[in-house]
């Protein structure tokens, strides 16, 4: 019989961090429940001396240490932990994120109830987390009182990315998963591979948010700029990782597994309080002020979107702002933007809806 756990930890040149995180696991995994947790590490290639730090714990703890022989992508790095994962639910946790002293006794209870397909737990929101996003609270979830409803429920409530978004704050069954299925996850570049096949597996199944802060997250300002996203992360384009993971979304309002999100919080982004939707038109709006070029094929996922949520008005929006690009970026390549469209880029593309919109109501008109 396997271990009821595997507590796993994907890293990458963060051996000081990791080091951290071990020996929290030292001072609170209890010596009673070492046979039922597997400790794993998943090292996407570091070049740090992440090994010594995993040399020197092998003698503290019954550690398991896999290094891939180079960096393949942070979903790669996910998806190695889940795969070697031999515990019946596994736990994620990041490596700059910091354990509770009472953290895995609390979620054996629950794991021992056999009641729970994911366990959601509370996430304390450190000091320079809050500072970089001004509108979370202390903790990510207020309420004081356990849940319990279906993992796509709770996303309904409170948003598929605070359930789901949060690497240290899911526990969940390990998935049974076909080899067609691992590269499927993988290619949505999204950075969150583990919960694409969270949700897709266990969306259904009864879940748990656990009111109690059992983690804490509050990584250094570096770790939280895009330039040191983009610096350990080739594959993945960090600014627009809302539009990767909408073609996953867009698959599950396809496929009828996501339905009634207009009167739900489910594709809320909590950093901006507004949709994900905003999200993305955020990000181009981003690159246009820079110029920079937006593959067709970002504005294809993003009509795709549109289209599976049902929504006109998003629909409108992503065409608004395709056509002021399409203006914009007519012979300015590699030019500076002129002040009055950048200073006024969002009110341009509101214009342009409304045009849309008199030319659609007209359209009509005329055909009565």
């Amino acid at each position: 019989m396997g271990p009821l756990l595997s507590f796993c930890i994907p890293t990458f040149n963060r051996s000081a961090y990791l080091a951290e995180r071990l020996e929290e696991v030292c001072a609170y995994l209890p010596s009673s429940e070492e046979a039922n947790i597997q400790i794993l590490v998943s090292d996407n290639g570091s070049s740090d001396g992440t090994s010594l730090v995993i040399k020197a714990f092998q003698s503290r703890l019954p550690l398991e240490y896999f290094r891939l022989p180079l960096n393949r992508g942070v979903d790669m790095n996910l998806l190695s932990c889940i795969s070697r994962a031999a515990g019946k639910y596994i736990w994620l946790f990041g490596d700059d994120d910091s354990l509770q002293a009472n953290s895995f006794e609390r979620v054996l209870e629950e794991i021992r109830k056999d009641r729970y397909s994911t366990i959601i737990l509370n996430q304390r929101n450190g000091s320079n987390l809050r500072a970089h996003c001004p509108v979370f609270n202390e903790a990510l979830f207020p309420t004081e009182t356990d849940e319990e409803m279906t993992l796509q429920e709770l996303c309904h409530k409170y948003s598929y990315l605070s359930v789901l978004g949060n690497i240290s704050g899911i526990i969940f069954k390990r998935p049974e998963l076909h080899p067609f299925d691992w590269s499927r996850h993988a290619a949505y570049k999204t950075g969150f591979a583990h919960t694409s096949i969270i949700f897709e597996t266990l969306y259904n199944k009864l879940a748990i948010r656990v009111a109690d802060t059992l983690f804490s997250s509050d990584p250094p300002p570096e770790h939280l700029s895009f330039e040191h996203r983009e610096s350990r992360e080739r594959e993945l384009d960090f600014r627009n990782w809302s539009l990767n993971l909408s073609v996953f979304l867009s698959d599950m309002l396809e496929q009828k597994i996501v339905t009634d999100t207009h009167r739900s919080n489910f594709f809320n982004v909590s950093h901006i309080e507004d949709s994900m939707m905003t999200h993305i038109l955020m990000a181009f709006q981003g690159q246009m002020l820079r110029l920079a070029e937006i593959p067709s094929t970002h504005w294809e996922k993003a009509e795709r979107f549109s289209r599976a949520l049902d929504s006109r008005g998003d629909y409108e929006r992503v065409r608004a702002l395709k056509i002021l690009y399409d203006v914009l970026t007519s012979g300015l390549r590699g030019s500076i933007l002129p002040d009055d469209i950048r200073s006024n880029i969002h009110w341009h593309s509101e214009r342009i809806i409304r045009s849309q919109r008199v030319t659609a109501e007209r359209q009509a008109a005329a055909s009565l």
